[in-house]
């Protein structure tokens, strides 16, 4: 019943901010005209009326929007080649963490009040980014350990298999990709985060555990 509402109003928000761009908007303009039309300074506090009323006042202005670049959640598919790679990998971290890219909008909005990881300069998804990896890292030592006491492995036995997977370090435990390839290794299936489906049993011994 809620699923509608609250999609509509994450495509009114991201169109609005992306209008805002393509016109150019300093940030003093832009909280003058939200404040004139809805008597709010974020787009965030704008009701339903509220956000059609700005978008329609954008179009007004010259802002022509196009589907693609508010339609779909997944910000990669809004940015320039500039933030691909950075998005990429909030989006591999987000999956470790088993969270969605609201997680990552959330972290953007605490440090840089920007509504969306898609709107961040190269400098800002860099810090997002560094923030999301002290998470997973410490997620994954602490399932990691959880693992090993089950299987009665030690991290030095885990840091020998990321060596056989192409691991070239000597922290493991503060590399989120190999933790997750030893975790694969060692489980025979992709990185899950519930304890419920960890194998129970110490693997055999064979040359491809070597």
């Amino acid at each position: 019943m809620t699923t509608k509402p609250r999609s509509l109003r994450t495509s009114q928000l991201t169109l609005i901010h992306v209008g805002r761009q393509e016109l150019g908007m300093d940030d003093g303009t832009y909280r003058d005209m939200l404040w004139t039309l809805g008597r709010v300074r974020s787009a965030k506090d704008l009701d339903e009326a509220g956000r059609r009323q700005v978008i329609d006042h954008l179009r007004a202005r010259g802002f022509k929007p196009r589907k693609k670049n508010y339609q779909k959640r997944n910000p990669i598919k809004r940015r320039t080649a500039k933030l691909y790679d950075p998005l990429e990998k909030i989006q591999a971290l987000l999956v470790v963490l088993n969270a969605g890219w609201e997680y990552a909008d959330g972290i953007a909005r605490r440090m840089y009040q920007i509504e969306s990881v898609a709107f961040l300069n190269s400098e800002q998804a860099t810090a997002v980014i560094a923030a999301l990896t002290v998470k997973a890292q410490k997620l994954m030592r602490s399932n990691l350990n959880s693992l090993l006491s089950l299987r009665q492995m030690s991290w030095g036995e885990c840091h020998k298999m990321a060596v056989g997977l192409g691991y070239r370090g000597n922290k493991l435990e503060s590399n989120v990709e190999y933790m997750c390839r030893v975790w694969e290794k060692l489980q025979g299936s992709p990185y899950g985060n519930n304890p419920a489906e960890w194998t129970r049993t110490r693997p055999q011994r064979t040359e491809g555990n070597e």
